[in-house]
């Protein structure tokens, strides 16, 4: 995250997620009318995905569904900012989980069985994503798609750590290259060779450069679905 992302940026997310979500809401508008009729934020790419998806429907009708979806992105944009303040108690109230659903996850945790979930981009899914933490205590692990802006993808991992997190193997990876940066390593044997690339690696990057990629590194030529499947598919063999 680079430094005027953290003076200039950061506070000013703070500042929005201690307004009231009515108030929110407002500004989320807001920034639809900017980005829809002032910007045309993506607007040819979008209207070209919406084509290709409901070729039966008309312009009109593709239309009124891009406008639906600008205004819902910019709703999942304040609220993720929203994220950085909100309680437990008021996340509860907002993104509820019926008593059907905890029983069925509770009986896998039962269990000790492992659950794969995928989501598609309904709704809002960062909220979703960290809601798990939120009513149950057992670990989530999650699999993404790295954002081009490293300082906006340092925020959404930090963002996504809050509440116990779900990022992968985040905080051993810390301890992992701690280890390897300050360790006095010798290669006695062939059987060496990868901490030695370990140890390497962590000399020659920064911490932040170091847990990319070990945690995302091996994912970026793929879709979030591609990658998530190629990555539990490698845990469960």
């Amino acid at each position: 995250m680079s430094f005027a992302f953290k003076i200039l940026v950061l506070p000013l997310f703070y500042f929005i997620s201690y307004l009231p979500f009515w108030l929110l809401y407002r500004i989320s508008s807001l920034f639809y009318l900017i980005g829809y009729y002032i910007f045309g934020y993506r607007k040819k790419v979008v209207y070209q995905n919406l084509k290709n998806s409901f070729p039966e429907k008309t312009d009109k009708e593709i239309k009124t569904i891009m406008k639906q979806f600008y205004l819902h992105f910019c709703d999942v944009m304040i609220e993720t900012i929203k994220l950085l303040t909100i309680s437990k108690k008021e996340f509860k109230k907002r993104c509820s989980m019926d008593e059907a659903s905890i029983n069925s996850f509770q009986g896998y945790f039962e269990k000790n069985q492992s659950i794969i979930g995928v989501m598609g981009h309904c709704g809002n899914w960062e909220w979703a994503a960290i809601s798990h933490q939120v009513y149950f205590t057992r670990m989530i692990t999650g699999v993404y798609h790295p954002l081009k802006n490293k300082s906006v993808d340092a925020f959404m991992l930090n963002l996504r750590s809050m509440n116990e997190g779900i990022n992968h193997k985040r905080e051993e990876l810390f301890d992992e290259y701690l280890n390897a940066k300050y360790s006095k390593f010798q290669m006695k044997s062939l059987d060496d060779y990868d901490q030695l690339m370990k140890v390497n690696m962590a000399r020659s990057k920064t911490q932040s450069k170091y847990i990319r990629k070990n945690l995302i590194g091996n994912m970026r030529e793929h879709s979030n679905g591609e990658s998530a499947f190629i990555y539990f598919a490698d845990k469960i063999k």
